[in-house]
């Protein structure tokens, strides 16, 4: 029986569970409802302007601005969309 005085710390848990100690203090931040409508707004902008870009060019698009979007990102946001990209 292991007395609670005893008790394991954090760093020895993490180690045995094999994660880093960095993911048991990690919580994410929420994403504001403006700037994901921002962000929501500013894609299907582009992608009416070009219906032949896909995920991948839609993210240079967005780095071009100085917006760093990730391209999973970007295409997670095109199905919500419901945006494709056209063949030409």
């Amino acid at each position: 029986m292991i007395a609670r005085a005893s008790e394991l710390s954090i760093a020895r848990k993490a180690k045995l569970l094999g994660i880093s100690r960095n993911s048991v203090y990690y919580h994410s931040r929420p994403e504001s409802k403006q700037e994901l409508n921002l962000l929501l707004k500013r894609l299907d902008e582009l992608f009416t302007e070009n219906p032949m870009y896909g995920s991948r060019r839609l993210q240079q698009m967005r780095k071009r601005e100085a917006i760093r979007v990730g391209r999973r990102r970007i295409r997670r946001l095109m199905r919500k969309l419901s945006l494709w990209a056209v063949d030409p």
